[in-house]
């Protein structure tokens, strides 16, 4: 037998899940239900007058449907890519945020998932991150070799080094910069080399700069 109420001096049946009362009994009549129309459900039996109306999964919000409303059920979401639950619910989720985007000067120390926001962490002395890694990189030391700094690092950006492109031009191959010293020098392993300043062939030892990476002195 369905449960009971009582409108007014009688004690009525309630209507059974997935409808609503329409007309309450009377001495004559039982209870008049109908079905919850679409976009509405009653989970349980009700005494209602009308349907729940269903839960909007809104992916402007950063949700979508997991489990679609029926007439005895309400609408379950989850969240979408790029968002975590903020209000949970009933194996569900009724409001979600964007992950966070970590700065420059952080790194990512914990991916964002469905259930918990992006961890930003901030980076240590001498390393740097723009934001996007999951890791800072030490900053650049080219001192050692006769790179001169021109703007230390900071946790945002790696260390810069002054400009190697010379008055003179640039070298275009090892042949033409062997030609120039009148010597056998050393060449750098990386890049193409340059000379540095208004040194000129002969006068001594000349500083090889590269397009990237460190210079090395050759006597």
């Amino acid at each position: 037998m369905s449960p009971r109420f009582a409108p007014g001096t009688e004690c009525c049946p309630s209507c059974p899940p997935g409808w609503h009362v329409v007309k309450d009994c009377t001495e004559r009549r039982i209870t008049k239900c109908s079905r919850c129309p679409e976009g509405t459900f009653q989970a349980g039996y009700n005494e209602l007058k009308q349907c729940s109306t269903c839960t909007k999964c809104d992916a402007g919000l950063g949700l979508k449907v997991k489990k679609s409303c029926s007439s005895t059920s309400d609408a379950v979401c989850e969240t979408l890519d790029g968002f975590f639950c903020s209000d949970s619910n009933r194996g569900g989720c009724r409001a979600a945020q964007r992950h966070t985007v970590c700065s420059p000067g952080q790194y990512i120390g914990q991916r964002g998932t469905a259930d918990e926001d992006t961890e930003c962490l901030p980076c240590a002395d001498g390393t740097f991150s723009d934001g996007t890694s999951t890791s800072c990189q030490p900053h650049t030391r080219c001192e050692s070799v006769g790179l001169e700094l021109m703007k230390p690092g900071t946790d945002s950006t790696d260390s810069e080094f002054q400009d190697l492109l010379l008055s003179l031009g640039r070298v275009e191959s090892e042949v033409d910069l062997l030609a120039a010293l009148g010597q056998g020098a050393g060449l750098s392993p990386v890049g193409r080399p340059v000379l540095m300043g208004n040194q000129v062939p002969g006068d001594g030892p000349v500083s090889l700069g590269v397009d990237h990476g460190c210079p090395l002195l050759v006597v």
